[in-house]
């Protein structure tokens, strides 16, 4: 706010005057203009040191190749033990992965430096580790380990490996000063790559597989060993195979005894009854009778029926015969044996019926001892398979460790021996990784000269114009009219050109 006048102040002024002048755009651009000099020198300078700074970097060449990575039997998961699971493989991805983490492993990088040598690929590595040995600072070991270190570090910061989304194909590529060198160094580390991978996939599971196999080799030994002692101590092959047997003889002797002991009592009932005829069977018989009674009486009924065919029932002749036939027939019937002269002799039936007791008796005696013998077998059969029954755990717990060693030993060797074709498969053929160009020395190379001139180009004009800016704004003079009115506060009427 202004002051009123009075005679102490007969002007109109401000009651207070800024620090610093106001700046406006205009202001700002003829304050610049004014450091044109300065901005000049500062921008002049900047940009010699960043064309000097340009002209000693070095031009480097870059050698490339491409390598095909398809999806192989390495990268099939196969059991150590057992066989649940196998068979899944690796996406394609995951197998480029793999690749390009092989492809960057310092194990290749060292190999690769101990085939070329520090001279061909770092010759100031190799340099400084040869003044650093005659100087001595350090031991030796030490010194070719940190030379190594270094030689390794340079080459994995000149090698770039990458792969393009879901395609089977890896580029690769090395950096150097001599294009020669690039494109010898680039395939070193490829061949070395690919000698490393399978060496990696293959010796691993071969040698697993051979120790293994060893150790149950022993297993399978020891459990011979054990075998061969139990069959010596207990008289036995194969307990499995005679307890099959003694099953099959003890079904046949039960057989046998059951037929024989059906046949015996057969044989005794029939025994039996045949005692029981014998003794109802009188043992002599009438062989010989010499009578003619029953012959008269039918002389005397033929006589009957010839009379009665010329004379009535009623007749004398006929009432005669009757009377002759009546008292003959009754003459029979009183007499209990035959009349006239008889011989006696043994009974062909009661002779049959003790030849066929005797025969019975015979086979009794004969089937009793076959039951005997049958019973003895069973008994001595039964006992044998209560022994090897009380063996067989035993047995079995012996027989089933030696079977177990041998297929382990027949599981590792048949992998073993497959490991072994898959690693000189691999080795002839190449497995999955094709190179599908090896590199070339390149012709044209790159430097960083132009970025470095265009870096020191934009720092120099961003320093130019901060110094410019800080000239703009540490100056106390008034740069335009308008920066005058604004800074005190009072109108300009006019402006004179004040010439030195």
């Amino acid at each position: 706010m202004s002051k009123p006048i009075t005679p102490d102040r007969p002007f109109f002024a401000p009651s207070a005057v800024p620090a610093r002048p106001y700046l406006g755009v205009a202001e700002l651009a003829v304050q610049l203009w004014r450091a044109k000099w300065l901005m000049g020198g500062i921008f002049a300078v900047i940009v010699a040191g960043g064309v000097f700074a340009a002209m000693q970097m070095p031009t480097s060449y870059t050698a490339s190749s491409r390598l095909l990575a398809t999806l192989d039997d390495f990268y099939v998961y196969r059991p150590l033990a057992g066989g649940d699971a196998a068979g899944i493989a690796l996406e394609q991805d995951q197998v480029i992965q793999a690749e390009i983490e092989l492809l960057q492993s310092p194990v290749v990088m060292a190999s690769v430096l101990d085939q070329l040598g520090y001279e061909t690929a770092y010759p100031d590595i190799a340099e400084g580790r040869e003044r650093a040995l005659v100087r001595g600072e350090k031991p030796r070991e030490e010194i070719v380990r940190e030379a190594e270190a270094l030689a390794v570090d340079a080459l994995l910061a000149d090698f770039e490996v990458g792969a393009a989304p879901e395609r089977p194909i890896i580029f690769t590529a090395f950096e150097h000063r001599d294009p020669k060198v690039a494109a010898t160094i680039l395939n070193a580390v490829i061949e070395t790559y690919l000698s490393y991978r399978t060496e990696l996939f293959a010796s691993g599971s071969g040698e697993s597989f051979a120790n293994q196999r060893a150790v149950f080799e022993t297993k399978l030994a020891e459990a011979d060993a054990a075998l061969s002692v139990f069959v010596q101590a207990h008289g036995v092959t194969d307990i499995e195979a005679e307890l099959g047997a003694l099953q099959r003889l003890a079904e046949g002797i039960r057989e046998n005894l059951l037929d024989v002991r059906a046949r015996r009592r057969a044989a005794e009932s029939q025994l039996q009854s045949i005692t029981a005829d014998l003794a109802g069977t009188p043992a002599e018989v009438d062989i010989f009778v010499e009578d003619s009674s029953q012959q008269t009486l039918m002389s005397l009924k033929l006589e009957r029926e010839d009379l009665l065919a010329r004379y009535t029932p009623q007749s004398q002749p006929v009432r005669a015969i009757n009377t002759r036939i009546a008292q003959l027939e009754a003459f029979l019937t009183d007499q209990d044996a035959p009349a006239g002269t008889v011989r006696r002799g043994p009974n062909p039936v009661h002779q049959s019926l003790a030849t066929s007791r005797a025969t019975l008796e015979a086979d009794l005696r004969a089937l009793s001892g076959q039951a005997r013998e049958l019973e003895r077998q069973m008994e001595e059969v039964e006992t044998r398979r209560a022994e090897l029954s009380a063996l067989a755990p035993e047995w079995r717990a012996l027989q089933r460790a030696r079977d177990l060693a041998e297929g382990n030993v027949m599981d590792y060797a048949t992998r073993e021996s497959q490991a072994q074709a898959r690693t000189e498969l691999s080795r002839q053929h190449g497995d999955n990784i094709r190179v599908l160009e090896p590199a070339r020395p390149p012709v044209e190379g790159s430097s960083m000269k132009l970025p470095v001139l265009a870096a020191a180009v934009l720092f120099g004009g961003f320093t130019a114009l901060m110094a410019g800016l800080a000239y703009a704004v540490t100056r106390r003079g008034f740069a335009t009219p308008k920066s005058l009115e604004r800074s005190m506060a009072i109108p300009v009427l006019d402006t004179a050109e004040v010439r030195a």
